[in-house]
């Protein structure tokens, strides 16, 4: 089952690619390094800016969830195809 990628606006990718790194770098700093309130707080601002994009483009609670999910995917996978365009030629 093949679903057609869904287009967004160059904005919200943007903001979903940037929101999923930064989250992750930030979860992978707490999860080393121990708790410290600075990356506490990026992680709740990155996690907000990736569930605001979710908010819009879903309907219920469940749909929420999927987006989220869909969204945080979207953002690191279009982070990796960036990095694939540069090395390849």
């Amino acid at each position: 089952m093949d679903t057609p990628k869904k287009k967004r606006p160059f904005l919200t990718r943007l903001v979903c690619a940037t929101c999923s790194m930064t989250f992750l770098g930030a979860a992978f700093y707490l999860l080393v390094f121990g708790f410290e309130v600075a990356a506490a707080l990026i992680v709740t601002i990155a996690f907000g800016g990736l569930a605001t994009t979710s908010v819009v483009y879903s309907e219920g609670l469940l749909d929420f969830l999927v987006t989220l999910t869909e969204v945080f995917v979207e953002g690191l996978s279009a982070v990796f195809e960036g990095i694939a365009s540069i090395f390849s030629f």
